[in-house]
């Protein structure tokens, strides 16, 4: 991180609306950490930047990324780690169902060395079955 990334991001949003880029795909959030050199800077900060869709990503669960969709700081979310272990996962959302943890980091980030080990998780994983 740097301690300018809230002058920065916002600046790089505003010039990136100049191109008219389909969407800008964002992740959001401290993951592993983040960031705490400077003020966070949110999707919603962003959001008054940018002038095309904006999709948020970064350990959302259904709720909070309900949530910011209903209150405009982003377009859509996107799902990555939980698809991994959920290959069904927006059947689970629709119905309820329970969710698979996600994955360790080693299966979706390919650090075991191994190719066959690395194919591991996504492979895996199934869908939900009723009982």
């Amino acid at each position: 991180g740097s301690e300018d990334n809230h002058l920065m991001y916002p600046y790089v949003a505003a010039r990136l609306s100049e191109y008219g880029l389909a969407y800008l795909h964002l992740m959001d959030g401290l993951w592993r950490g983040g960031n705490t050199k400077c003020p966070r800077v949110t999707l919603f900060d962003l959001k008054r930047h940018f002038n095309g869709p904006l999709i948020g990503n970064i350990d959302y669960t259904q709720e909070t990324g309900d949530g910011a969709i209903r209150t405009g700081a982003v377009d859509a979310i996107a799902f990555g780690t939980l698809f991994l272990s959920n290959p069904d996962l927006a059947d689970r959302f629709a119905n309820k169902w329970p969710l698979n943890p996600p994955p360790p980091l080693e299966e979706y980030y390919g650090l075991t060395g191994d190719p066959k080990e690395n194919l591991k998780g996504y492979l895996t994983y199934r869908p939900y079955l009723e009982e």
